[in-house]
């Protein structure tokens, strides 16, 4: 994951909490799921946090480039993961499920990697009051391990139990406009061995109605405005994710 106290952009322009925490996983989900689909089972977990229970999804301005703030890229990012899934998992196969984990505050450095000042004080104390970072590692190899009935309804977990997830998390209206402005910031994803504006289509088809109407759907629910949020100077075509 990635955390940066001042707006910085991957050289695609993609603001890199954005691009790190959600887009290179549902690139690199999508780019899997051929291999994952002949398999005939398998299971994505994403590392969401706590922090997506007080975000939202701002549709004007997806990048924060106007007003970007840590915590606010931090927050939508990890409620991206959650609404990411769930999309996943209505029209994916039964046996590709994915999942998300909370893993609570946790002691690493991921508050400092990519900050300095205040910030990077504020995460050196707050980290000492965390878990071992083995600790949520053992709810993600769970998740891997455990039988799919025992996981079936459950979305989120935390110290291998589920977890109920915010509102807007839960949003089916808001993971269909996520996934199509996704599949336009990531066209290089071949979904279901489809391209993107395809797989759109057929997202959209599932849930009873055209692409163009799922965004429109979304702009009530939020009252944002989707064409907008995806006019970010030309649709780049693929995702680097810093190191």
């Amino acid at each position: 994951g990635a955390v940066t106290d001042w707006y910085r952009a991957t050289e695609d322009g993609y603001e890199t909490q954005f691009a790190v925490n959600h887009l290179s996983q549902f690139l690199l989900s999508c780019l899997l799921r051929p291999a994952l689909a002949e398999n005939g089972s398998g299971r994505i977990v994403t590392i969401s946090s706590g922090s997506h229970r007080h975000a939202t999804l701002h549709w004007k301005d997806v990048m924060l480039r106007r007003h970007y703030n840590p915590l606010t890229a931090y927050g939508q990012s990890k409620l991206c993961n959650l609404l990411f899934a769930a999309e996943w998992n209505r029209w994916n196969a039964p046996g590709v499920q994915a999942y998300a984990v909370d893993p609570g505050l946790v002691d690493t450095d991921i508050g400092a990697k990519r900050t300095a000042g205040f910030v990077r004080w504020f995460w050196n104390r707050r980290r000492k009051k965390g878990i071992a970072p083995e600790v949520p590692a053992a709810t993600v190899s769970w998740l891997l391990e455990v039988p799919d009935e025992k996981l079936a309804g459950h979305l989120l977990w935390k110290d291998a139990r589920p977890v109920r997830e915010s509102r807007l998390a839960r949003s089916e209206r808001a993971a269909i406009q996520l996934w199509e402005l996704s599949a336009r910031l990531c066209p290089g994803a071949a979904l279901h061995g489809v391209s993107a504006p395809e797989s759109i289509q057929q997202c959209a088809a599932l849930h009873g109605v055209s692409a163009p109407e799922s965004i429109q759907q979304g702009e009530a629910l939020h009252e944002g405005n989707a064409p907008a949020s995806i006019q970010l100077g030309g649709v780049i075509p693929s995702v680097s994710v810093p190191d």
